[in-house]
């Protein structure tokens, strides 16, 4: 059995993210009106680019819109450059925002609902149960859970400090000669150098998914697939995260084809227009930029 920390984050403000909502609750009226920061094309996570997404983001009046902003992989230009054209299905009805006070919380709850479950908690447990290992995720007990969504992001975020509540109850409770060190560690990611290995050792496997034809059947341009592989081989821009969400893509369309040949899987006219609808969420908010954000 193995102990996991997944809900941290998104119960007690561990993202980034969740700072920059609370940014946009408190100066959005003034943030709007700045000229924008331009983006650094060759690193997603510089300041640079951080500042460029914030001032794109407080451009919305919906408190939605802007969390979509803040997450999103692809730019609604770059969908259209794609063909991708319509909101994704799944986005839809999932949570009213229209009477949120506290931004940072809605983003929150969110992704407690969505991102947690759909991403993460899917991964960890394929991850799992292909070595019979039993994983428990601890922090998210119900009664936990019910009782830390019922306070506001200032008591969890105190200062706009992320998991600060959590790292506080953390030092009271361990050792003393190992608190600080635990409570007070910076965050740490498990990011895996994609963005070379697309430039070296995956270029040839990730061009023979991405123009093997697959992706233009769900109605995406393969001139698209082949500008963004060239901008990042280029190293013109970093585009990791958009490579990697159109490789899972056209993965799980191969493998959802080879069961539709192997007659496993039969959908009809409709069946297959909603497959390809789903399909394409893949390529919209809010999957795949992982813990930095």
């Amino acid at each position: 059995m193995a102990l996991t920390g997944d809900g941290g984050d998104e119960l007690f403000g561990g993202y980034n993210r969740y700072r920059a909502m609370r940014l946009l609750g408190y100066c959005r009226e003034w943030l709007r009106y700045l000229p924008a920061v331009p983006a650094d094309s060759r690193q997603p996570f510089s300041l640079r680019t951080r500042l460029n997404r914030l001032m794109r983001a407080s451009r919305f009046q919906g408190a939605f819109q802007q969390y979509q902003c803040m997450v999103e992989i692809f730019s609604e230009r770059q969908m259209e450059e794609m063909g991708v054209v319509g909101r994704d299905p799944c986005m839809d009805g999932v949570m009213d925002w229209s009477d949120s006070s506290d931004l940072s919380g809605a983003a929150m709850r969110w992704d407690l609902h969505n991102y947690l479950p759909h991403d993460l908690l899917r991964k960890v447990d394929r991850a799992s149960m292909a070595v019979a290992l039993e994983a428990r995720c601890p922090l998210l007990d119900q009664t936990l859970v019910e009782t830390v969504c019922q306070w506001p992001s200032d008591v969890l975020m105190p200062g706009g400090h992320l998991k600060r509540l959590l790292r506080q109850f953390a030092a009271d409770i361990l050792p003393a000669d190992i608190a600080p060190e635990i409570a007070l560690r910076p965050k740490q990611g498990f990011a895996v150098p994609i963005g070379r290995w697309f430039r070296k050792e995956l270029k040839d496997p990730l061009a023979d998914r991405l123009l093997s034809g697959h992706l233009e059947e769900l109605g995406i341009k393969e001139s698209a697939d082949e500008q963004l592989m060239r901008e990042h081989e280029e190293e013109k821009l970093d585009h990791s995260h958009r490579l990697f969400a159109l490789l899972s893509l056209a993965v799980w369309r191969m493998q959802i084809r080879k069961r539709i040949q192997s007659g496993e899987v039969i959908f009809d006219a409709a069946g297959r227009q909603y497959m390809g609808a789903c399909g394409l969420s893949w390529l919209l908010p809010v999957w795949g930029w992982g813990s930095r954000r």
